[in-house]
């Protein structure tokens, strides 16, 4: 899954920088593999200007200071939701996210996911299988 989501971004970096636009990929990962994934992500990706957001995650930043990088511009953020979001720390990276940058959420394993009942949790539900954009993995194969 993860080289899907590397081809993705490779394929729309162009025009997503050429119009401005903002991409979210969103997916599901084991706890066990999710290092892997945000150190597989940030490596492969051609620009370094990455930030990460996570109390786990070796680089990364936790949520809960995620709004001191306002002011600054990201092209890539790995956001990672290893339980719930923080739905203030995602407001906080939707504004240091530049233009043609891309927001890439480490979800959950889905079966954790699918047993969160939160309301919030059912909106970003419907927001990432409805909204033009959005590009969700929902299974964890090879994550």
């Amino acid at each position: 899954m993860l080289k899907h989501i590397l081809q993705l971004l490779n394929k729309t970096r162009i025009d997503l920088k050429k119009n401005q636009q903002r991409r979210l990929i969103a997916f599901h990962c084991e706890p066990a593999s999710r290092q892997q994934a945000a150190d597989f992500l940030t490596a492969s990706l051609a620009d370094k200007n990455t930030l990460i957001i996570s109390n786990t995650l070796k680089s990364a930043i936790p949520p809960a200071r995620a709004a001191t990088k306002l002011g600054e511009e990201y092209e890539r953020v790995i956001f990672d939701v290893p339980d719930t979001i923080n739905p203030d720390a995602l407001g906080v990276v939707s504004g240091v996210l530049c233009g043609g940058g891309c927001l890439l959420l480490i979800l959950p394993e889905r079966a954790h996911w699918q047993n969160d009942k939160s309301l919030f949790k059912q909106h970003v539900d419907r927001l990432l299988t409805s909204e033009a954009g959005v590009y969700y993995f929902n299974d964890t194969e090879d994550a």
